[in-house]
């Protein structure tokens, strides 16, 4: 006589136990990565921070805006307009090319723009965060707290100038309250909406001048002071 076997709610239980382990094994293995990602963003800016401010001592001068660039190194590098803002492409290329030429930085950076375009690891700082990169700006119209020279962090559509979002609102108000104060539109840390890759806003990031935690979407950008 052929007998039926089948596994006992015991053996079930501890299968499923499990199952459940190792799905929270991978949730949290996620969790503790993405956080590392989030950790980097503070030891990158304090180090840019510290290589533009040991330029500046050198060469009295903000990199990629310096006048006279290429007294020092040649027709490779750019001369700016020296009007103590980066207010175009070649100014942003020019001030991660002129710190890795000087040394204030330990990347090397090229001064060259291939298609108009900044490239992460090449011409920019990439970040940690996928398809993330830091540039610098002064024009910025579309953040709160008005134009400034900064620091950007954002990540790569298909535009000039990493305009999508990176991290989430509950993400950027933990970075901003380490760096900052935690608020979204004022201090050294502000955060704005991100663009599509047809330039459309894409809003929910913030609201109100508040971080809006109730979006899960990674649609912020963020600026940092270069002070």
């Amino acid at each position: 006589m052929k007998t039926n076997t089948g596994f006992t709610l015991i053996e079930l239980s501890i299968v499923l136990i499990i199952i459940s382990l190792i799905v929270g094994g991978i949730v949290g293995g996620k969790s503790l990565i993405r956080s590392a990602e989030l950790q980097t963003i503070s030891s990158d800016l304090a180090r840019f921070r510290t290589s533009l401010n040991t330029f500046q001592d050198q060469y009295d001068a903000l990199p990629g805006d310096m006048r006279n660039a290429q007294d020092y190194w040649g027709v490779g590098a750019y001369n700016g307009d020296a009007n103590n803002r980066w207010d175009d492409i070649n100014e942003i290329i020019g001030s991660w090319h002129q710190m890795s030429l000087a040394g204030t930085i330990d990347e090397s950076y090229s001064g060259n723009i291939p298609n108009g375009k900044l490239v992460a690891g090449f011409n920019v700082p990439k970040s940690d965060l996928k398809s993330g990169a830091f540039t610098v700006w002064y024009d910025a119209d579309e953040f709160p707290g008005g134009d400034y020279n900064h620091i950007r962090l954002g990540a790569f559509n298909n535009t000039a100038y990493y305009s999508a979002g990176i991290v989430k609102a509950a993400e950027a108000k933990s970075i901003d309250k380490k760096i900052d104060d935690g608020k979204s539109n004022e201090g050294k840390v502000v955060a704005t909406y991100s663009f599509d890759s047809t330039g459309t806003p894409v809003f929910g990031c913030i609201s109100g001048g508040n971080y809006n935690l109730s979006n899960t979407e990674a649609n912020c950008r963020l600026r940092f002071s270069v002070d």
